[in-house]
């Protein structure tokens, strides 16, 4: 499970960041995040965050569920859709955070810091999903079980904020500083992100819910 989990979420936030790059080259308009730039957002998240999802504790209903084939891949159908799901809203979120920007007059550095920002911040909300496949992960208390969930996203905070206010890295990255206003807008962009994976996950519960007596009829 949690293999399956740690691929779930690298991949759907490893086709956002190319996304991002590919979508710019096709449609014609100003790089939103350069290569530098997704190169230091692959590295972090998926240092700190990606292994957090190694340490998860075993979910609640785990000895309850149907024994696993032991042919069945790692990503299946269901996989293959969170990961198209999850990019495309990544992506989306990630090109309005620099569109955004851009129509209050930013520089282009400026526009790509904050774009960096959001597809990161996205990540991390994204990582809050990831802690059920399925189930809702709207629970403070189930954000609590994992001690290392803390530590991942603590650390990216503090990289992120190097990454935007350090003189070096803003020389090595072409980043600018973020005006504080900026920041709540960020925040609130990632958690409508982060709700609409929730309703995505219910969506798919209400489905296997509503499957599930007619497959035990059908069976019977």
């Amino acid at each position: 499970n949690n293999i399956e989990k740690s691929i779930l979420f690298l991949l759907p936030t490893n086709v956002a960041q190319g996304l991002v790059i590919l979508v710019a080259i096709f449609v014609g308009f100003t790089m939103p995040i350069t290569t530098p730039q997704i190169l230091w957002v692959n590295m972090i998240t998926s240092v700190a965050l990606g292994l957090v999802c190694a340490f998860e504790p075993h979910e609640m209903d785990v000895m309850r569920r149907m024994p696993r084939a032991v042919n069945r891949p790692l990503l299946t159908g269901f996989g293959v859709w969170r990961v198209v799901f999850v990019g495309l809203a990544l992506l989306a979120y990630t090109l309005w955070a620099f569109f955004w920007m851009q129509g209050q007059g930013a520089s282009d550095a400026l526009a790509r810091t904050v774009a960096v920002n959001a597809i990161t911040i996205g990540q991390c909300f994204y990582l809050l999903n990831s802690r059920y496949l399925i189930d809702s992960s709207i629970s403070i208390k189930a954000h609590l079980e994992n001690k290392y969930l803390p530590l991942g996203i603590g650390a990216v905070v503090v990289l992120q904020l190097m990454f935007t206010y350090l003189s070096p890295l803003q020389s090595i990255f072409d980043t600018e500083p973020v005006p504080l206003y900026v920041w709540p807008w960020l925040l609130c962009g990632g958690l409508i992100f982060f709700f609409v994976v929730e309703a995505e996950k219910l969506v798919i519960r209400l489905k296997r819910s509503s499957s599930a007596p007619r497959s035990t009829a059908s069976n019977t």
